[in-house]
């Protein structure tokens, strides 16, 4: 496994774990039924995990392009 893999989940994780963790108690707090509390969870997570693969690729190809434009530049 690449080390940036690596980091990307465990990053991806925590940060899923704590917020859908938070989304779940908050409505369980409010006192809404068990379906309702279930879809909402799924529902963050589902947010989440499409969150933080979109800025990891985004990311990613952001530092991509800027080291083609690096060495693109130190050749000429």
């Amino acid at each position: 496994m690449q080390p940036k893999m690596l980091k990307a989940m465990v990053l991806g994780a925590n940060d899923g774990i704590i917020t859908t963790f938070a989304v779940v108690a908050g409505v369980v707090g409010a006192g809404l039924p068990t379906p309702t509390i279930i879809i909402l969870g799924i529902a963050n997570m589902t947010a989440d995990a499409i969150s933080m693969s979109l800025g990891d690729f985004l990311g990613e190809q952001s530092v991509n392009q800027l080291e083609k434009k690096k060495i693109s530049a130190f050749h000429h």
